[in-house]
């Protein structure tokens, strides 16, 4: 399967990209699409401990399953005032 991946602030920032795709087995879960992603970008794998997930446009947990097409969006943590 192949997926969309969207990458906000700082991900974005150090990654050089916004979006990318992935082609991931047809049972892959968001953690498996983590996987692939953090021996991509370091980044990925420093700051998964505190990345959230979201599937079109919903949060979703690490045992969420991936279909066809789908949009993930990688999250970091944010902060304001």
């Amino acid at each position: 399967m192949q997926i969309e991946v969207q990458y906000f602030a700082v991900l974005a920032d150090r990654i050089g990209i916004t979006a990318d795709t992935l082609e991931l087995s047809g049972d892959a879960t968001v953690a498996a699409a983590l996987d692939a992603l953090a021996e991509r970008h370091e980044i990925i794998q420093v700051m998964r401990p505190s990345l959230a997930a979201a599937v079109d446009n919903t949060y979703v947990p690490p045992q969420h399953r991936l279909t066809d097409g789908d949009i993930l969006a990688i999250i970091p943590p944010v902060s304001g005032g």
